[in-house]
């Protein structure tokens, strides 16, 4: 394996490692992420390892997508089976793997760190907190979270108050941290701290579990190992066990989010607690030398392990400091710089720099405005702004408008927030709403009472009217978010406009959706005047995760924070206000809410240390780090900018002293330059990396895919945009239901039993969320035993429940999950998905589509495809859809070209989309005569109208030919293909040479569903066909023989030797002892070269109590009248009524265009 990559000594020790403990000390740009992906091929390839045994750990989530896409590459589908993810993911795994070992279960929801500060803040009054400066929160939230990750009980930590005499408010919040545990998990919520305790906690206590853990998992890789924290490292420690399979990559220069509870201790003391071998990766494959040469320089001396970083590359360029006489003159010297670098040709374009930041919001300010005064384009990370963005002002106003208290939350919302492109008002309007009092505009109804107001214009009155109609509203937060998007028709205004300010004010329209989403998770009685409270704080404190969305441009000027930049590289980076006083930061006092020292937990023993570091040394030095994580970014050009004047404090900052004293011998290395010579200086350099414009990988679930192919303009708000909408009764439902359904395969999986009484405590905690009557819940739990009877009975094994796949190709990749494979009886595989619905609510090209998705991905050999609908407890045979490859590419490049057309369906009136997408497109039943004559065709199909059938085939065949619009075409073709007619098949196979890609791969889908539907009135042997839902065959299985089966519902008949009549049989107590309802036909072809002419004789009609004969009567009348393989016509086939079926004239009716009827 090794042999075909190049590697050096040392990457090649670190890849051939196999057992026990090993530390990688991986400098920048040593190729880390090539060693693990090389490493996880070697244990697969050369030393048998299974691919479910190794976890590979990083600690964002990106860098883990990045990851497993290059594994993938590397290895192919076996990837699917490793667990590639963060720390966190992998926890919340584990918690769901053994629901029935802790008392969340599965049905508990994790909260990110701006989730836990909304819970906190939400719930002040519970917690005992109501007191408190809001301010305050956001530290109150780090310390609870410090105190998880430090594994701090209540009593210790209170105790350790009373001890040292803490101070009242310290004291308030350790009686409120134990209040929080509480409230969270009695809302089935954990933090991310919380939840890593919860797994350390499972892992110490159950020794079940943790033995299941140490087998399952043997090889453990972990990225960045000197960011882990106390609780992560606790929890790395008792999954390696004695055998201690664990692989740590990391560096001790780049440990910098202190500031989040990492330590480099876990790090520093890794060699000594497990006795680990140490390889060294000291050659630098990314930057130039005077770069490594520099940085090396810094750094030495403040090192355990003495590096030795040596470049691959070579270049002349120097690393500049530029000198600017004040703070202010740093601003244009850094913009002329970019320009020069441009014009004299040293880059393509301003996307080769990136500045860096001790902080963007406090430093960046400047600069930005200069760049905007020269006309530079540039993105910016992390500035925040969001909660000042014009659109995200207005729709807070809007929403606080329609609060209902009088009390005003927010004061710096203004009706002056009115008078913008928003709501559009008319400027007559806006003056009569400034002359108003708040609570008078408030207080107006009605359409007469505005006219009385003043007001005249019919549209401003028709959305004021809508406004205040809110007030009164018993909607949920987000439901009135989307009323006032909906009465503004602003997102129309912005979607029609299409520039890259409207997508920007729809970006961040989309994030204040999910603000907003958030914000009813955490909230108990969620409303419009606690939502604001928690807006009002984050203001006041600038919660990072809401930065304003801006718009990417890659020919544009990057600038971000040191800490955000770390793992990446660029090809010139600047970093910025470099100045003393701001870089080092000065090292602030004890916050008032810190984990006292002695509570702290360190996995590393004291004396592993070569001494004790005091926590200011500390802050000290991961100063130093942050820098040095600055300067290692850069590829071809560092150039770091300085001043001796910041604001009237002279000196410069330590950091330009020590490099200047550490390069002081090697000057060849470090240029100090005055503004006036930088351009001289800096445009002898040479930039060599190539043009860093990629076409990133396109990612996509299937249920985005699916989405898309159901409506593109609905997926590109959802998944394009990220608006979040309010989850329905009937997902929450679907979400209970495949929840236990996935806790009892687990269940059966292990061999444990499935008692009532575990049924009983699983629906409870699955349907906590949903409101349901006690009969409701008892049918709830009577259809989760009907499942387990059917299971047990079907399956001879559980082979997985939710089987993880991906589908990775040079520029897409799809991700999903399966619900459940099974061994059958006889030993085939099946393919099985779950609906929460029953069989008349499934659709079957969705389904075809979603199991034809699965079987591509996982490449087994199935022998069946498989729906089980919950709601009636049946299983349906599927024919998964064939070309998936090609349906695949086609719509990752529509998406790709953003194609994001309105597509109409049934589900249109009830989108919450579907004001803004008819106020853009209008209403696509007028604007498209062809799509509503076309559907109109299809509807005729319904078997109750039997008679317009063949018009309506000839119809929709008409448009597949002769269609000027592609989309018409392919819809068309899938809905012959869904009909399963074979008398289009002429037209479909023409459609194989139109031009539009789209309508080749429909046309090729339902060539393949009409041939399979026939399949089973071609076949040479006795059959059983299942025949439930005629209009759509189900797939025979049979057996050689004396014996046909039906494979759907497993029912059996014996044939005496000689029978060679065909017999169809509605209602015979013989055949509907298990499913009454259910309806079976007989079908005996004599002759092999007759195979496309089943020869029906004879119709029955039996008596049976629970027969719907009205429906089954013209069922079969409809599958048989329009099957092409039957030889007779229908008058020449009789039917013979045995006994004294319930059958009413109409249906005597249709019994007549049969042949003669007989009593008997």
């Amino acid at each position: 394996m090794t042999g075909e990559i190049q590697l050096t000594d040392e990457q090649r020790r670190a890849v051939e490692h196999f057992t026990g403990p090993l530390l990688v000390v991986a400098g920048p740009g040593a190729g880390k992420t090539r060693i693990i992906v090389e490493r996880v091929a070697h244990l697969m390839d050369e030393r048998g390892a299974e691919p479910s045994s190794i976890v590979v750990i990083t600690f964002t989530r990106k860098a883990a997508d990045e990851l497993k896409e290059r594994i993938i590459r590397r290895v192919g589908g076996r990837a699917e089976e490793m667990q590639i993810s963060t720390i966190h993911s992998f926890c919340n795994r584990i918690l769901r793997m053994y629901p029935d070992h802790h008392p969340l279960g599965s049905n508990f929801h994790v909260l990110d760190e701006e989730n836990q500060l909304m819970f906190i803040y939400e719930h002040r009054e519970q917690l005992g907190l109501g007191n408190v400066q809001r301010e305050r929160f956001p530290r109150i939230q780090a310390f609870f979270s410090e105190c998880q990750e430090n594994m701090v009980d209540l009593e210790t930590l209170i105790e350790h108050h009373r001890r040292t005499g803490a101070r009242k408010f310290e004291m308030t919040v350790a009686e409120a941290y134990q209040r929080y545990l509480n409230l969270m998990d009695e809302a089935g919520l954990l933090d991310f701290a919380g939840m890593q305790w919860r797994v350390v906690r499972l892992l110490e206590n159950d020794r079940k579990v943790l033995d299941d853990l140490r087998s399952r998992y043997r090889f453990l890789m972990v990225d960045e190992y000197q960011d882990t924290n106390p609780i992560q490292e606790r929890f790395l420690e008792l999954l390696a066990g004695e055998e201690c399979n664990l692989f740590a990559v990391g560096d001790e220069d780049q440990s910098i989010y202190g500031f989040r509870g990492s330590t480099p201790e876990n790090f520093l003391g890794f060699e000594k607690k497990y006795g680990a071998e140490v390889v060294m990766l000291e050659k630098n494959f990314r930057s130039v030398p005077s770069i490594v040469d520099v940085t090396q320089r810094f750094m030495d001396g403040y090192r355990k392990y003495p590096k030795d970083i040596r470049p691959v590359r070579d270049s002349e360029n120097r690393v500049f400091i530029l000198d600017n006489p004040t703070h202010q003159d740093e601003p244009s010297n850094v913009v002329e710089i970019i320009r020069a670098l441009v014009d004299h040709g040293v880059i393509p374009h301003q996307g080769y720099v990136t500045l860096l930041f001790r902080s963007v919001k406090h430093d960046a300010v400047e600069i930005m405005n200069e760049l905007r005064r020269e006309g530079i384009p540039f993105n910016v990370y992390g500035e925040g702004g969001f909660f000042d963005r014009e659109e995200i002002l207005y729709i807070m106003h809007l929403l606080h408008h329609t609060r209902r208290e009088r009390r005003k939350i927010i004061r710096k919302l203004k009706y002056e927030h009115l008078e913008g492109e928003f709501m559009d008002l008319t400027p007559g309007s806006v003056n009569l709403i400034l002359d108003m009092d708040e609570e008078e505009l408030r207080g107006l109804r009605e359409y007469r009472e505005f006219r009385e107001a003043g007001f005249t214009d019919p549209d401003d009155i028709r959305k004021l009217v809508a406004l205040n109609s809110l007030i009164d509203s018993d909607l949920g937060v987000l439901e009135r978010y989307y009323e006032i998007l909906e009465l503004t028709e602003y997102p129309h205004r912005l979607l029609e406009r299409g520039d890259d300010e409207s997508r920007e004010k729809l970006y961040n329209l989309a994030r204040f959706s999910s603000l907003i989403k958030d914000y009813e998770r955490v909230s108990s009685e969620p409303c419009v005047e606690g939502l604001m409270e928690f807006i009002r704080m984050a203001m006041s404190r600038g919660v990072k995760k809401y930065d304003q969305i801006l718009l990417e441009n890659p020919y544009s000027v990057n600038m971000m924070t040191m800490h955000r930049a770390k793992g990446l590289e660029f090809p010139v980076v600047i970093i910025c206000s470099v100045f003393n006083g701001k870089l080092p930061r000065k090292v602030q006092g004890r916050s008032e809410l810190e984990l006292p020292e002695e509570l702290r937990r360190s996995t590393i023993r004291s004396d592993v240390m070569e001494e004790e570091e005091e926590e200011e040394e500390e802050t000290e030095k991961e100063e130093r780090r942050l820098f040095y994580v600055g300067m290692t970014r850069a590829q071809d050009m560092l150039i770091i900018s300085a001043t001796g004047n910041h604001r009237g404090r002279l000196g410069y900052s330590e950091f330009i002293e020590d490099l200047i004293e550490s390069s002081r011998i090697t000057s060849d290395r470090l240029g100090r330059i005055d503004p006036e010579d930088a351009r001289i200086e800096i445009i002898k350099n040479s930039c060599q990396v190539e043009d860093i414009e990629t076409r990133e990988i396109f990612r996509i679930s299937f249920t985005e895919l699916n989405t898309y192919l159901t409506c593109p303009f609905r997926y590109m708000l959802l998944y394009e945009y990220g608006f979040d909408v309010p989850s329905t009764r009937d997902q929450l439902y679907g979400m209970a239901v495949h929840e236990c359904l996935r806790r009892i395969n687990r269940r059966l999986m292990r061999g444990e039993t499935v008692t009532d009484d575990y049924l009983q405590e699983l629906a409870s905690h699955a349907l906590r969320d949903i409101e349901m009557s006690p009969d409701g819940f008892r049918a709830f739990i009577s259809k989760l035993k009907r499942y387990l009877d059917e299971i047990r009975s079907r399956a001879s094994e559980i082979v997985s429940a939710e089987k993880p796949f991906s589908i990775l190709r040079d520029c897409f990749m799809i991700t999903g999950q399966t619900d459940l494979i099974i061994r059958n009886l006889e030993g085939g595989l099946e393919l099985v998905d779950f609906k929460s619905m029953s069989g008349s609510g499934i659709h079957a090209r969705d389904i075809e589509l979603q199991l034809g998705v699965y079987r591509h991905a996982l490449n087994l050999d199935f022998d069946g495809f498989l729906a089980y609908t919950f709601e009636d407890s049946e299983w349906h045979e599927i024919e998964p859809t064939e070309d998936m490859e090609g349906l695949l590419e086609d719509v990752a490049e529509r998406i790709r070209r953003e194609e994001f057309p309105p597509r109409e369906n049934e589900l249109c009136s009830l989108c919450i989309f579907h004001s803004i997408c008819t106020s853009l497109h209008g209403k696509l039943e007028a604007g498209s005569g062809e799509e509503d004559d076309l559907r109109r065709a299809f509807r005729a199909l319904d078997p109750e109208d039997m008679d317009g059938y063949v018009e309506a085939i000839e119809g929709i065949t008409g448009y597949l030919r002769d269609s000027s619009d592609p989309e018409v075409r392919a819809r068309a073709a899938d809905y012959i293909g869904e009909a399963g007619d074979a008398v289009a098949l002429d037209a479909l196979r023409e459609a194989l040479s139109d031009p539009e890609e789209g309508v080749r791969i429909a046309a090729r889908r339902a060539i393949e569903r009409i041939k399979k539907a026939q399949r089973a009135l071609k076949e040479n042997y006795r059959t059983l066909i299942c025949g439930r839902d005629f209009f759509r065959p189900k797939k025979i299985h049979t057996r050689e023989g004396q014996f046909v089966v039906c494979r759907v519902c497993g029912h059996s008949k014996f044939l005496e030797d000689g029978v060679e009549e065909v017999v169809g049989i509605i209602g015979d107590e013989e055949y509907s002892w298990r499913q009454e309802d259910r309806l079976f036909i007989s079908m005996w072809d004599e002759e092999s070269k007759r195979a496309r002419n089943a020869d029906i004789d004879t119709l029955w009609v039996t008596d049976s109590d629970n027969m719907d004969y009205g429906w089954a009567i013209n069922a079969v009348y409809q599958r048989l009248k329009n099957d092409v393989t039957r030889a007779k016509p229908l008058s020449e086939i009789p039917v013979t009524i045995r006994g004294d079926p319930q059958i009413s004239e109409e249906e005597i009716d249709i019994l007549r265009r049969f042949g003669e009827i007989r009593i008997g």
